[in-house]
């Protein structure tokens, strides 16, 4: 009997101190889905937020609210946007963080700190640099099927399983701590109705310094990760030849020491011939796989000494040096970094081919 008493009473106690937590739905809090910072009237920032809101109705449609305000910094906004808002702000469902290029050209180092530290965002969060003014972006509306921080984050999700290096706030964050490797983000571009990523973006810590174009960020995402997924296209014999990769796989090697090092990266992609255009010559597979062995080359050493040129590091070369060589000097290693050879060298196997003979 005492056994049971004890019981009950625990049960009762148990769901009295339930009952007292704060318990609110998703109908009493603003979720904040996409949030937009911009440079505006010397110095000062403006942010702008979207929120999805459901339609109580039978259409059980969504309708996206945007607050903005403008301030010192970033807590300075968050608290102005509250103050404008009849339900309290909730950052745990953020999914997609874009900036204007005047502040990634500034110093993005602030609002990547205001990230780390909010317990609510998820390090799963995509960031974006965007050309010209960020909130222009989320005010968009570009299809009739999704809403607008719905597309956004299907954009960079489809495309950095294709073509841009993974990329979020933790490994943004990695990078950005790592001695020996510089960060980088996708760089978007609006032109009337439509979105695009019109490139990618390489920071010297917390400013950004070099921008590439889409075309290249293929053989980036090559040289960074392995992966399977993406089209390259490539001019042959002034003929368009479409490679799609089944499957690639990237390593580093160093040769020499700590004071003078040799990088060597080996690439291997594997792929099928996905279309010629025109179709009236007849291509063999190893002659595509010559040609194409010879482009990824070029344009991975071109990458490279473009990095060097302008002082990033986003494969890691650098980190990749202290983990082999030991004893690291940020420092020194800045110096010597534009002048350290790295050579690729790319196999291309060319696994089915229905269209050439």
């Amino acid at each position: 009997m005492k056994r049971n008493y004890i019981f009950h009473s625990l049960l009762i106690l148990l769901l009295f101190l339930t009952g007292c937590v704060p318990n609110k739905s998703i109908e009493d809090v603003a979720l904040v889905n996409v949030a937009a910072f911009d440079l505006v009237e010397e110095e000062k920032i403006k942010g702008t937020i979207l929120i999805p809101q459901f339609i109580q109705d039978e259409s059980g449609g969504v309708e996206e609210k945007h607050i903005s305000a403008i301030g010192d910094n970033v807590q300075e906004i968050h608290r102005d946007i509250e103050n404008k808002s009849s339900m309290p702000l909730r950052m745990g469902k953020v999914s997609v963080v874009l900036y204007g290029d005047e502040i990634a050209k500034k110093d993005i180092s602030n609002y990547i700190d205001f990230l780390q530290r909010n317990p609510d965002i998820g390090r799963d969060v995509y960031l974006g640099i965007v050309a010209g003014n960020a909130e222009n972006i989320i005010k968009g509306e570009y299809s009739k099927t999704q809403p607008t921080g719905e597309y956004i984050k299907k954009l960079i999700e489809q495309n950095t399983t294709k073509y841009i290096p993974t990329q979020n706030l933790q490994k943004f964050l990695y990078a950005y701590y790592a001695e020996g490797m510089d960060p980088s983000l996708p760089y978007f571009k609006r032109e009337g109705d439509e979105l695009m990523l019109d490139g990618y973006v390489f920071f010297d810590k917390e400013k950004m310094v070099h921008t590439i174009p889409f075309s290249d960020a293929f053989v980036l995402k090559l040289l960074s990760q392995n992966f399977k997924d993406g089209l390259q296209p490539i001019e042959y014999k002034n003929h368009e030849v479409v490679l799609q990769n089944i499957g690639s796989k990237v390593k580093y090697r160093i040769k020499g020491d700590r004071k003078k090092p040799e990088f060597q990266i080996n690439l291997k992609v594997s792929g099928m011939v996905g279309e010629i255009v025109p179709t009236n010559e007849k291509m063999t597979t190893r002659e595509l796989e010559k040609a194409f062995d010879a482009y990824f080359t070029e344009k991975g050493t071109q990458l490279i000494q473009d990095f060097q040129e302008n002082g990033v590091d986003p494969l890691g070369l650098g980190e990749i040096l202290k983990n082999r060589r030991g004893t690291f000097d940020p420092k020194e290693w800045k110096q010597m970094y534009p002048n350290v050879p790295v050579k690729v060298n790319v196999t291309v196997r060319i696994l089915e081919n229905g269209i050439t003979g």
